[in-house]
């Protein structure tokens, strides 16, 4: 078939590539933020779920595929960033402290389960996550479409934890190269390769697969 299309938002995203180059640092709207929630502050509690709920559900989500479980562990994940709050410093900020606490909590859920099923496309293409984008819709390029993302899937499934820790993060939440590094306690540049590397690989994959030439899917 002739029509090409552009691979989804997680590969061959050069601009994407280029914002994770970019240092972060702790906002003084955060350091406040941080402060009103260590001091008991229920409104910024209630500003910290609304802030962080869906982004830390796309990334557990993503991580364990499996709705109910993902619930779960966001759950556990801001209820014991309250249990802990007095342990938050100002300087470090809040969403590195409850990306450790949901990340422990997936290597919690997959050592439990071993190995959980994976849930059905239907439901995988409602959650916002990895998504291919196309003009043309038919039965034909919807099966290609969901074959492409089940490929896709098995490729993150089997990098090493870091990339795959390093992706996920950067991709389902949007976070920088040097806040990846905090949370998984490497540096900002060890963090930047993860990322650049599990690209490397993923684009590798589609090459050899067939799915891909030059940074399009062919379909």
């Amino acid at each position: 078939l002739l029509e090409m299309y552009s691979v989804f938002n997680l590969i061959f995203v050069v601009e994407d590539r280029e914002k994770c180059f970019h240092k972060s640092s702790v906002s003084n709207e955060d350091k406040k933020l941080t402060i009103a929630f260590t001091q008991n502050d229920a409104s910024a509690f209630e500003n910290i779920f609304s802030l962080y709920n869906e982004a830390i559900y796309r990334f557990v989500y993503k991580y364990l595929k499996n709705r109910e479980a993902a619930l779960d562990v966001v759950q556990d994940s801001f209820t014991r960033l309250l249990a802990n709050r007095q342990k938050i410093k100002p300087d470090k900020g809040i969403k590195d402290f409850l990306y450790k606490i949901a990340l422990n909590l997936c290597y919690d859920e997959l050592r439990k389960s071993k190995r959980r099923k994976t849930e059905s496309y239907d439901t995988l293409v409602d959650e916002k996550g990895f998504q291919f984008k196309g003009n043309v819709k038919s039965p034909e390029h919807d099966s290609i479409m969901l074959e492409m993302e089940d490929f896709l899937t098995g490729i993150i499934d089997s990098l090493p934890k870091k990339e795959k820790d390093a992706l996920l993060m950067k991709r389902m939440s949007g976070m920088t190269c040097s806040e990846i590094g905090r949370v998984l306690g490497f540096s900002e540049r060890s963090a930047r390769k993860y990322v650049k590397t599990s690209l490397d690989k993923i684009n590798t994959c589609f090459e050899k697969a067939g799915f891909t030439k030059g940074g399009k899917i062919i379909i």
